[in-house]
């Protein structure tokens, strides 16, 4: 997120948002298995299991950005202009490395093309 050139604040809060969606599908997940257990194997329409679960889920996810803007202000999340360890700009050795890994996959690509290692015409054959 640094050398997109984005706010810390922006780019903390998008990762983080990003690290809760799969925590908000394991919670969900849990709570349809835990209705279908509580009803006894008996259908529950998909409404009536919106409900029970929309509850739990709103209530966990707004416990869960508690603890993170408590995190979030522990770690000194501030108007201020934000200080780095280390510095994160390209270089030179940079492009040229990007430059030879493009280099390497088109040749791969093209002698793989041209020189398979498994020379496989037709896989119905096989």
């Amino acid at each position: 997120m640094q050398s997109a050139r984005l706010p810390y604040k922006v780019g903390y809060s998008l990762l983080s948002g990003v690290r809760l969606i799969p925590q908000l599908f394991n919670q969900f997940q849990q709570m349809r298995k835990a209705i279908i257990v509580r009803s006894g194997g008996s259908r529950v329409s998909a409404v009536e299991q919106m409900k029970l679960i929309m509850i739990p889920i709103l209530a966990g996810n707004i416990r869960n950005a508690h603890r993170l803007a408590a995190a979030m202000e522990a770690k000194g999340f501030t108007e201020d202009k934000r200080t780095f360890y280390y510095s994160d700009d390209y270089s030179k050795r940079d492009v040229y490395y990007l430059i030879y890994a493009i280099f390497c996959f088109v040749i791969v690509s093209i002698l793989s093309t041209y020189y398979p290692i498994f020379p496989i015409d037709n896989v119905m054959r096989l």
